[in-house]
């Protein structure tokens, strides 16, 4: 099961808009992420047969926590301008 974790980080001006997203599956870290909060998005999903939201840009709004521990990002898309939920490991900064 992948599990996705998130801290707090500093960047180098000492501010803290920025998290580091480390994901892990069986114990071993699959990938580790800086995100930062007001930076652009691509939501690229890693299954091939996953098609919500797939290509689609926006501005990360924050995060969020279900039950289970899964976390989700908060984006607004441009196309739209509506906030959605996207699996945290799906986006890559543009």
């Amino acid at each position: 099961m992948r599990v996705a974790s998130i801290k707090q980080v500093k960047d180098n001006k000492g501010s803290l808009g920025q998290y580091e997203v480390i994901i892990t599956k069986n114990d071993e870290t699959i990938s580790k992420k800086i995100i930062r909060i007001g930076n652009r998005y691509r939501v690229e999903p890693y299954n091939k047969l996953k098609l919500k939201h797939r290509g689609r840009t926006g501005t990360l709004m924050g995060y969020s926590e279900d039950n289970w521990g899964m976390l989700f990002a908060r984006l607004k898309f441009d196309d739209t301008g509506k906030v959605g939920k996207v699996d945290i490991d799906e986006i890559v900064e543009i």
